[in-house]
């Protein structure tokens, strides 16, 4: 792997990445870079994020000390930058709930499965807040994502499997079909895919600014298209919305501390609970590919998944979440009580958000010369979202409402302004108070085991990162444990012998994740990077 002093980009396409790097060697931060990032793509991954969608960012601002020549990442101010979408105001529980369709038929698709779009809010908060370059303007964050717009991107083998998957899908709607379909059928690997609405819409964002673009432009014409097509937004909804700045949680895995997403997500309290529970046992003699370490991962995700079930939702709707006992050691203990190496669990609780099983949003890392870090992960829900493109933006709206759960009682049931539970979880790794690691992933209910098993796989097993992230995964969800192509044959006869439901994938497979990780030598600052070979993605700096 290549070794970098100043700077780093890990996102999931090569131009994405190239876009934050030239705004790192311009002299931008990372904040910066991640708007650069985020911007182009929107236009190389229209299928994952975008300006339709919503997020989270981790960031860590350091406070530097001259004497140490890794002094950048001595300490630091961190928190969770929460810019998830929400539900409009008008999304009450009687417009979702008792209408002779689920929940997630209803919000799969079409007008009422579109939350408040939140993106360009929550960057404009980071420019406007962290930024260096970008508070003065946003022209060199947004050349890429114009130019690769206008002029057109080649579509990748990846890609174009998602439009052939999603070909039906993308030709429901016209403004849609228009952009993402050809007459012809889906577009091929090797054609140029042009966005000229969206180029036009990049460049406006260009003109006025971020937050002019939400509270006007955005604001006015995505609540006269949702009237006219029968959803739920309004101007208001857009204009009233606002970021979160949150505290981050924080766990710890033999000597390391992580710093990850707090609620709406359950994401970052999986992740921990998890290495909570693996930090109890000898993995590192086990393997990571071993029989006891995937019944463990497997056994540990089964209570995890009840707490999120249990506690978590929007933390503005509750009164009380019981972060600090659901994160501390003795709730790995007390599992460690009642858990068999003979037989799997057969009691579980199901998850009572839908999950499309394929891999959707994206996630980038970032650190500049300063040491400044984002860690991000962004989506507009499903791949392709609602399947809506907001007429004359070429902006991909999301479908957020399905975040939500089945039943109107449930804590995660909709509500108006209500944020939709999350599984995301960007994360930034500490030794000795010094960042060491930088990473995240997208798909769903996935990503913490993504995460954990990437971490467990530096950690543990040694691995160097290219290694971690490419490494064959498992993830237990809803009484089947999924194995990707390279877990052995003989270790799957195993977990089926005791008691595990068990499908297996041929090959790398999306549903597994997409990590994108940077690494810090906490003494020399030298960044090592790894992009998940799942995605189309690419580490480079400089």
């Amino acid at each position: 792997m290549p070794h970098y002093s100043q700077g780093m980009v890990c996102a999931a396409h090569p131009a994405a990445a190239q876009a934050g790097l030239e705004m790192l060697q311009r002299g931008g931060n990372a904040i910066d870079a991640a708007l650069a990032v985020s911007f182009t793509l929107n236009v190389i991954e229209p299928f994952a994020s975008g300006l339709g969608g919503g997020g989270f960012m981790t960031l860590w601002i350091p406070q530097a000390n001259a004497n140490s020549p890794a002094g950048r990442f001595d300490s630091g101010r961190v928190f969770c930058l929460d810019f998830r979408e929400r539900a409009p105001a008008a999304a009450t529980p009687d417009r979702y709930y008792g209408t002779g369709q689920s929940l997630h038929d209803l919000t799969l698709h079409g007008p009422l499965a579109v939350a408040v779009p939140s993106m360009p809010s929550g960057l404009a908060y980071a420019a406007a807040r962290f930024g260096l370059l970008s508070r003065q303007t946003l022209e060199p964050m947004l050349a890429p994502a114009i130019r690769h717009a206008e002029r057109g991107v080649t579509v990748t083998s990846k890609m174009a499997s998602h439009f052939a998957s999603y070909h039906n899908f993308l030709s429901r709607y016209p403004s849609t079909a228009r952009i993402l379909t050809r007459p012809k059928g889906p577009i091929a690997a090797g054609e140029s895919l042009r966005q000229p609405e969206l180029a036009q819409t990049l460049a406006r964002i260009s003109e006025i600014g971020l937050e002019a673009f939400s509270q006007d432009t955005f604001a006015h014409r995505l609540g006269r298209f949702m009237a006219a097509n029968g959803g739920l937004i309004t101007a208001d909804d857009l204009i009233g919305y606002q970021p979160h700045e949150r505290p981050v949680i924080r766990g710890t895995y033999r000597g390391y501390t992580l710093l990850t997403t707090p609620p709406p997500s359950t994401g970052g309290m999986r992740l921990i609970q998890v290495l909570n529970v693996m930090e109890r046992y000898p993995v590192r003699d086990w393997g990571p590919h071993a029989v006891d370490t995937i019944h463990l991962i497997a056994e540990a995700l089964k209570p995890s998944f009840a707490a999120g079930e249990r506690y978590i939702a929007d933390p503005d709707t509750l009164s009380a979440i019981p972060m600090g006992a659901l994160l501390d050691k003795s709730w790995a203990a007390d599992f460690s009580h009642s858990l068999s190496f003979n037989r799997a669990n057969p009691s579980f609780s199901r998850d009572s958000s839908p999950d499309d099983g394929q891999g959707c949003t994206t996630h980038y890392s970032i650190i500049d010369r300063w040491g400044s870090i984002v860690s991000a992960t962004q989506t507009i829900g499903l791949f392709w979202g609602s399947g809506m493109v907001l007429d004359g933006t070429g902006l991909l709206l999301n479908n957020e409402m399905n975040d939500f759960s089945e039943g109107r009682t449930h804590l995660n049931a909709v509500a108006p302004g209500k944020i939709p539970r999350s599984h995301m979880c960007p994360t930034i790794v500490l030794k000795d108070n010094r960042a060491c690691m930088i990473l995240g992933s997208p798909a769903s209910h996935r990503i913490p085991s993504a995460v954990l098993q990437t971490l467990s796989n530096v950690i543990d097993h040694g691995m160097d990162l290219a290694a971690a992230v490419a490494a064959p995964r498992a993830h237990w969800q809803d009484g089947v444990l999924h194995l990707e192509a390279g877990i052995e044959p003989q270790v799957t006869a195993q977990l089926q012998q005791r008691g595990h439901t068990v499908r297996r994938y041929r090959g790398m497979n999306r549903y597994f994740g997409g990590v994108h990780a940077i690494r810090i030598d906490p003494h020399t600052g030298t960044l090592t990077g790894a992009a998940d070979p799942r995605r189309d993605g690419q580490a480079i700096g400089y």
